[in-house]
């Protein structure tokens, strides 16, 4: 049988995913939080959802299966309408059939968020204790994304091979960010040409120095430098460039194991 992976990033990012699933309620509401993306993406979808819910046909623990340009999205009943909280009951049942469903359509993997929690109004461990009974009964792999990270593709075989921290609050190997001539920090070729604000929120700036990256050859070639290094920067531990370099470290070394190394540089070495 196949654990659930809890891993991080954006679900809507990668372009490894071809099975989504998220929590719903059963009133024809996708208006708030990661429902919403849904409903923005599948219009279509949306519209069939809401008609399955006047008609009383999408009732708690039930699942709405839509297929559309390869792509497979589970809608799970998980909430009876957005005033009230979901229920367990209903996302084990959904969940299971879920499974059953993916089982005869030959889909491996399904990539979900953190259903019935926050919005949901549930705890999470105890979601999460839902999600774990139900993967240990099948074979199809559950991704949920337990950490959001915009802009950051989530991966199917997540590790950690570059830790991103703080550089006035923790050890580092390389600083990546941009000079700061009051701390001693020359301008790092890593730092992120593009800023908050004047270039976009966090995601479209993410996004714009991943493809900038990937744009200058003698960078793609230098990731070798960071590998299992721990970046300095200081957005962390908000999302931030660093973990787009970590993901790129993570696609030129594909699934091979690393060895951690200990820190070599502080930001407090300097004082």
């Amino acid at each position: 049988m196949m654990p659930v992976k809890f891993v991080e990033g954006d679900l809507f990012v990668s372009t490894e995913i071809k099975a989504y699933a998220h929590g719903c309620n059963c009133a024809g509401a996708m208006g708030r939080g990661i429902a919403l993306e849904f409903k923005a993406h599948w219009p279509k979808m949306y519209e069939e959802y809401k008609t399955r819910c006047s008609r009383g046909e999408f009732t708690l623990g039930d699942v709405f299966v839509w297929e559309e340009e390869g792509q497979t999205i589970f809608n799970l009943g998980t909430q009876p309408d957005w005033k009230r909280s979901a229920r367990l009951t209903a996302i084990s049942s959904s969940v299971n059939k879920m499974l059953e469903e993916a089982e005869k359509r030959n889909i491996e993997e399904i990539a979900l968020p953190q259903i019935g929690a926050g919005l949901g109004g549930l705890k999470w461990q105890d979601v999460k204790k839902t999600l774990e009974e139900s993967g240990r009964l099948t074979n199809i792999q559950l991704l949920v994304v337990e950490n959001y990270k915009p802009g950051i593709a989530i991966l199917s075989e997540v590790k950690i091979w570059n830790k991103v921290v703080h550089c006035q609050k923790e050890p580092y190997d390389i600083y990546i960010g941009r000079g700061i001539s009051n701390y001693g920090l020359p301008q790092s070729k890593w730092g992120n040409p593009f800023k908050l604000g004047r270039d976009g929120n966090r995601k479209e700036v993410l996004e714009k120095y991943n493809q900038w990256v990937r744009s200058h050859p003698e960078l793609m070639e230098s990731i070798v430098e960071l590998r299992n290094k721990t970046l300095g920067c200081w957005c962390a531990p908000l999302s931030c460039h660093g973990d787009v370099l970590s993901r790129l470290v993570q696609e030129v070394y594909g699934k091979e194991e690393v060895v951690p190394i200990k820190p070599q540089l502080s930001f407090f070495d300097d004082f």
